[in-house]
């Protein structure tokens, strides 16, 4: 018989301390290597040499608004088309428009500002439709209605009041009464684009 003060410790109950007790003792046994609990501890020396080298997150630089005046081969034009001007410059920098071309522009302030633009009406599409004219609109506003009698080079300049300068953004269109359909694939084309936007 044990003595009447000795604790009685049955079989299931010594097991279950065993099984709770054994990580504790296996982890801190002293001379039991560290690589031994599967763990790897955070004063090996050696390990800590073989972490790859962190690299410092930089972000590159906020872009801004795109300028109020743009060239068609700045890639920020692409940012200010709502609709009808290719997403694509080709040759020097400049754009096919189709049926009803609109851009978006951002400005600083709305007095003394002035619309431009530079287009070509292209010889093949010109031998299709005939003298054109082109109607260009601020914020649903006419503009400007200016006729191109013959294909080349055009240039439309007019004074915006300030007072059709808002909401922000402007929406400009500038559409040809009359566009060309190309017989290779269908598509309307209007006039080429070469710059367009609003300076002092």
């Amino acid at each position: 018989m044990p003595p009447s003060h000795a604790i009685q410790v049955g079989p299931y109950y010594a097991l279950a301390l065993a099984m709770l007790l054994a990580p504790v003792l296996w982890f801190h046994a002293p001379g039991v290597p560290a690589m031994r609990t599967g763990v790897r501890r955070f004063d090996d020396t050696e390990a800590a040499t073989r972490i790859p080298a962190q690299q410092e997150y930089s972000p590159a630089p906020d872009p801004g608004m795109p300028p109020s005046f743009l060239e068609m081969g700045d890639p920020r034009a692409n940012d200010c088309i709502v609709r009808d001007v290719s997403a694509t410059a080709e040759g020097a920098g400049w754009r096919w428009t189709y049926l009803k071309p609109a851009l978006r522009f951002h400005l600083m302030d709305r007095y003394r500002q002035e619309f431009a633009m530079d287009f070509t009406i292209v010889d093949i599409a010109f031998r299709s439709t005939g003298p054109v004219t082109l109607t260009c609109l601020v914020n649903d506003r006419v503009l400007a209605r200016l006729s191109c009698p013959h294909p080349g080079n055009y240039h439309l300049e007019r004074d915006v009041p300030a007072a059709w300068l808002t909401p922000d953004p402007v929406i400009v269109q500038a559409a040809l009464d009359k566009v060309w359909t190309a017989p290779a694939d269908g598509a309307r084309l209007g006039y080429v684009l070469q710059r367009a936007g609003f300076g002092h």
